[in-house]
């Protein structure tokens, strides 16, 4: 306990200077300022008899890239456990700040995010040109600078994924695999689900395609449609720009042409009237005229 004392009161009238390697201890900062309590091995009391509070820094205030005003800033803290520089104001002992973070390679193995490492084949020559926020649960915003293939990545640890490309393409992908696809270079826009449905939209019109391969294809001046069966529901349908006259219900009429019957006198003589009289087509309470179809 003397020695831990002693150690204590010289610690008190030194000044440190430059940055220690710590690990964070706790970050859950009462004050939300974004503060953190390190162990620093090479500078705080190393003693069996110290209690927790001695053997650790006080809350220790970040030293950040941006921000410095009220509503601006970046803000990300580091978690238990991660590596940190810490420095002292003025060499105080007691002002402790945490200036970044560092990793390293236990066993060999580098701890950066493996989206980083990826400059294998023919990128393995080149600057590391990848910049790459990695969150702990898997969270990824990866921004690409190699010459040529330029592009910004966000992915959701689950698997969605947004995409810019060196082109300026953008692709929007979900976990299930549904994605939107707006390729700048063609001049298209595709959205396909996951079921395979798709739908296609280019300067020429748009064309809906289904997973059985039903086609509804939008040109410029004509609607064209492929399917096995094609319902139309609607009150009125016009065939035709300007249409008016009704369509007429073939199986309707046919029936009421087969029942009538024309009579005659004898064999070779002019017939009579139909029998029974048929309602005029003109009328509009015709049972074989249609009341919602018009064609032209």
């Amino acid at each position: 306990m003397q020695e831990a004392m002693a150690q204590m009161a010289a610690r008190a009238q030194e000044q440190y200077f430059g940055k220690y390697r710590g690990i964070v201890f706790d970050n859950k900062d009462p004050d939300k300022m974004g503060r953190l309590r390190i162990t620093v091995p090479s500078v705080m009391v190393d003693d069996p008899l110290t209690t927790d509070d001695e053997s650790i820094t006080d809350w220790a205030t970040p030293c950040v890239p941006c921000g410095g005003m009220s509503e601006q800033g970046f803000f990300v803290i580091p978690d238990v456990g991660a590596n940190v520089w810490v420095e002292f104001e003025e060499g105080n002992l007691d002002q402790p700040i945490w200036v970044g973070t560092f990793w390293t390679a236990p066993g060999d193995t580098t701890q950066i995010p493996t989206e980083a490492q990826d400059m294998a084949g023919t990128e393995q020559d080149l600057e590391p040109m990848r910049r790459v926020f990695k969150t702990t649960s898997g969270h990824v915003m990866e921004f690409c600078d190699i010459d040529g293939k330029e592009s910004i990545t966000i992915q959701h640890k689950d698997g969605a994924m947004l995409n810019m490309d060196e082109k300026g393409s953008v692709t929007v992908v979900n976990k299930s695999g549904s994605y939107l696809y707006l390729n700048a270079d063609a001049g298209e826009a595709s959205l396909v689900d996951e079921s395979g449905n798709n739908v296609s939209m280019t300067s020429g019109g748009v064309t809906v395609t289904s997973k059985d391969g039903s086609i509804v294809d939008l040109a410029k001046d004509a609607v064209q449609v492929i399917a096995k069966n094609v319902h139309i529901r609607s009150q009125t349908v016009s065939l035709g720009e300007g249409a008016m006259e009704p369509a007429i219900l073939g199986k309707t009429f046919a029936a009421m042409f087969d029942a009538h019957m024309h009579p005659t006198t004898a064999p070779g003589a002019p017939t009579g009237p139909p029998i029974p009289v048929p309602m005029p087509l003109s009328s509009p309470m015709n049972p074989a005229i249609s009341q919602c179809v018009k064609v032209k």
